[in-house]
């Protein structure tokens, strides 16, 4: 098995994936110090990932104001312009940061991130309130990407 993983620092691109991409997954420890992940929809805005829970008991056992981990992974169509030792039979692009995860209080960064919300997921404002109840902020430390192509 053969690997070429490409670092992406170009920060347009990084944006415009996380404003496309649907869902990420969120790694994070909880009070007994037990690594969990769940997957969820999110929405990028101001550099900054947001998440929203609707009683969702994954998101009970979070300890606020510690750290965290957020990827999104996309696959990608394999081009024929890579010129490589090797026939890649996937190609993909993965995104993670790393930050804080905090509550959001401030109703006018709420009012912004659900607006945002509901353009990304396509939803009329009375279908999808309740699933915005609780909104959390990744306070986002550092943003990392890379392609990486395998056979």
């Amino acid at each position: 098995m053969k690997q070429k993983v490409n670092q992406i620092r170009d920060l347009a691109l990084i944006e415009k994936v996380l404003k496309k991409s649907k869902v990420g997954i969120l790694a994070y420890r909880d009070d007994k110090g037990k690594i969990n992940q769940t997957v969820t929809p999110f929405v990028y805005v101001d550099k900054n990932i947001f998440l929203f829970s609707d009683n969702d008991e994954n998101f009970d056992r979070i300890i606020f104001n510690s750290n965290v981990n957020f990827s999104v992974l996309r696959e990608d169509k394999i081009s024929k312009e890579n010129v490589l030792d090797f026939a890649p039979v996937y190609r993909s692009l993965q995104i993670w940061c790393n930050g804080i995860i905090k509550n959001v209080d401030d109703s006018k960064i709420k009012d912004k991130v659900i607006e945002a919300y509901f353009n990304k997921y396509d939803i009329k404002p009375e279908e999808g309130e309740k699933e915005l109840d609780k909104l959390f902020i990744i306070d986002t430390e550092q943003l990392q990407a890379a392609e990486m192509l395998g056979s």
